[in-house]
């Protein structure tokens, strides 16, 4: 696979369902234009930005795209501290 130059990220936006659909919306263009690489993680959006993405996903072929995530689930109360 040939990763593209740049990537779809998925960290800002209200928890909420319209956010969602403007994400999945985002991704869908993203890919159609060449885009390959995608950027979430459990973290972001307290883990709505990745299910976003798993919609758009199961409509892509599974060779093409790349996405790159991070370890680990803080809780929200020690991020605050």
């Amino acid at each position: 696979m040939e990763l593209s130059s740049i990537g779809l990220g998925t960290y800002l936006g209200d928890p909420g369902p319209e956010t969602d659909e403007g994400y999945a919306s985002s991704a869908r263009a993203f890919a159609l234009a060449g885009g390959t690489v995608f950027d979430t993680a459990a973290n972001y959006r307290m883990g709505r930005s990745e299910r976003a993405l798993g919609q758009v996903f199961r409509e892509l072929a599974r060779t093409s795209f790349f996405v790159s995530t991070k370890a680990g689930l803080r809780e929200l109360q020690a991020m605050v501290q």
